[in-house]
């Protein structure tokens, strides 16, 4: 998750997302060993992230799935099946190797 400090200065405000995710990519960058330990937690089956937020569009799980989707790491991003038809589970989305 995004700093304290970050997440309080971003407040889910829209015209702040672009800054928000340099500024969080930053954070993660400094995370290399909690990244791979993602990644390897998600080798052999679907990896759940959890969001309180109601807005996945800007939030910090599209950052992060940006940053373990890097090049180099073999390990894409996929949703869930929706069996409502809605956006899939909206607090939170699965992650699967293929």
């Amino acid at each position: 998750a995004p700093s304290t400090e970050l997440r309080q200065w971003y407040g889910h405000q829209p015209d702040r997302f672009a800054e928000f995710a340099s500024r969080y990519q930053a954070e993660l960058a400094g995370q290399a060993g909690a990244l791979d330990e993602l990644r390897a937690l998600a080798d052999p089956g679907p990896l759940t992230l959890v969001t309180a937020t109601k807005h996945l569009e800007d939030s910090h799980l599209g950052v992060l799935k940006q940053v373990l989707e890097e090049p180099g790491t073999g390990v894409p991003w996929r949703s869930p099946p929706s069996s409502s038809g809605s956006a899939w589970c909206w607090r939170s989305r699965s992650w699967r190797p293929r």
